[in-house]
């Protein structure tokens, strides 16, 4: 449970910043990472790593434990990701999703999996995020992220998702994923050889 303590904690601290009190659920995680096709990636880059409700169900199928990075914004949790034995030799660092290319190559990354709070960023932040991970992701690279089912009313929503199909050759929205709180959409989203955000 210490790790839903620490999300709580991180959601009072930063309520704007955390689209949601409850942490993703391990159906929603697993459904997530299905989609990634970690089996044959080495290089994957984790946004919005938070508690490690995500990286606990991604940390097992890592092929290349050293070619794994989790970005995370709260440095407590940061801390928090650390200090897990099951994380060991897992890089964490903290910052900005959009600057993930201060620690990837461009071009270098397999797959990048995000937990995000996509509908409450700015239309900028939500911009020049894609961009940046369609910087760090090689063609034919892998974007995986979602989308909880009531966040869809928000007005960022539908600007999201076009910046989403702007950006990448094949965007792919899943059925509902009702075993999470809230229920959420997957968004696959494939990078082309000439992939680039249009907005």
């Amino acid at each position: 449970m210490s790790d839903v303590l620490e999300f709580l904690k991180a959601a009072i601290r930063n309520p704007l910043e955390v689209s949601t009190v409850f942490p993703t659920s391990k159906s929603l995680a697993e459904t997530l990472l299905a989609h990634a096709d970690l089996s044959r990636s080495k290089s994957v880059v984790e946004l919005g790593a938070g508690t490690g409700a995500i990286t606990k169900y991604l940390s097992p199928r890592l092929v290349y434990r050293d070619a794994y990075l989790g970005i995370e914004l709260d440095p407590k949790m940061v801390d928090f990701l650390r200090a897990q034995k099951a994380y060991s030799g897992l890089r964490f660092e903290t910052g900005l999703a959009e600057n993930v290319l201060n620690w990837v190559q461009p071009s270098s990354v397999d797959v990048v999996v995000s937990s995000l709070p996509w509908t409450i960023f700015s239309t900028e932040m939500q911009a020049s995020t894609i961009e940046a991970i369609l910087q760090a992701l090689k063609p034919g690279g892998v974007f995986v992220t979602y989308v909880c089912i009531n966040a869809t009313l928000y007005p960022n929503a539908r600007g999201f998702i076009n910046k989403l199909k702007s950006g990448f050759d094949d965007v792919y929205r899943s059925p509902v994923e009702w075993r999470n709180i809230p229920p959420a959409f997957i968004f696959k989203s494939s990078k082309g050889q000439n992939s680039k955000l249009v907005v």
